[in-house]
């Protein structure tokens, strides 16, 4: 375990690099209280940089004095270990939260703008209250546009929409102005989304404009019925197959290590049944995994991030 003077030590750059870029710090803080998981240890600090700005320069700074950090949206992609975490999480919650929609002419085309920091749920319900039922799908998604970004969200559905993005990388600010540029784009770990552009006419929606409310309601109280969990914990497509019902047809819906849980709406949800610990969370992942493997032949592969 580290001593007092151990953490008053590595978090004394990191306080400096902050104040010289004005950005606000917490020190100390506890990973379980950050992610949807409601797991994990002590986290060196987090950094709540306020303008796109700030957050590319904080970046380079970190780099430059080799200090370890990741992006840090709602948690909802993090498996974080009850130990000491030796980085610093970089969070945009406190960029401001500006959406704007615009028309551009002469193309039926209806941009959206956002920061790589809002999350999904009020770009979803914002975008449904304009009339443009295409995102409510995401009413209940825990994570960040960045987050779908990085993640390629829902098989494209999400990334159908992308018009492009800006991120930080190297210390850099980078722009892609092309959504097929993205794909041969190799985004660096760590990668933070600064914002993106977005055209919401271009995904298909599920549900016709007089029944978007009771949707967005519905999806809304699932969010709250699931708010110590996350989804995907394994990539949601192998080999053709999908990873929930793999789970689910090796039995395994509903199956425990501890608090830990396996969803039993969705095998590829695990949920936090109250006190679960991370090893009891990785333990669960390793016998599921094991478990699909001599049912079915495949291996499943990690989508969560592992902080250690």
């Amino acid at each position: 375990m580290d001593s007092l003077m151990d953490k008053v030590d590595r978090a004394k750059p990191i306080t400096d690099i902050c104040q010289q870029l004005e950005v606000a710090v917490r020190c100390g803080q506890k990973m379980k209280n950050h992610t949807a998981l409601g797991v994990g240890g002590e986290i060196d600090a987090i950094a709540y940089p306020e303008t796109t700005e700030a957050a590319a320069m904080l970046v380079s700074e970190l780099e430059k004095n080799n200090i370890p950090w990741s992006a840090l949206g709602r948690g909802s992609r993090i498996l974080a270990k009850d130990k000491a975490i030796n980085r610093i999480a970089i969070s945009l919650k406190l960029l401001e939260e500006v959406l704007l929609f615009k028309d551009i002419e002469n193309r039926e085309d209806k941009l959206v703008q956002v920061h790589g920091g809002y999350q999904l749920s009020k770009l979803a319900i914002a975008t449904v209250d304009r009339g443009f039922c295409r995102l409510e799908n995401f009413a209940s998604h825990l994570g960040t546009v960045g987050s779908a970004i990085h993640r390629n969200e829902q098989q494209g559905l999400f990334m159908s929409a992308l018009e492009g993005f800006t991120y930080v990388c190297d210390g850099k600010i980078k722009k892609i102005e092309n959504s097929k540029l993205f794909e041969k784009t190799d985004l660096k770990y760590p990668c933070l989304i600064l914002g993106a552009s977005l055209d919401v006419l271009k995904i298909k929606s599920a549900y016709g404009q007089e029944k978007y409310s009771s949707t967005v309601a519905r999806l809304l109280k699932k969010r709250r019925d699931d708010l110590l969990g996350t989804w995907p914990v394994f990539e949601e497509k192998i080999k053709g197959h999908s990873v929930a019902k793999l789970i689910a047809d090796a039995g395994l819906k509903g199956f425990s290590c501890g608090s830990a849980m396996i969803a039993t709406h969705n095998a590829n949800f695990i949920v936090n049944k109250g006190n679960a610990t991370s090893t009891e969370m990785l333990d669960l992942i390793e016998q599921v995994k094991d478990k699909v493997k001599k049912h079915s032949g495949i291996e499943l592969k990690l989508a969560l991030e592992v902080w250690e």
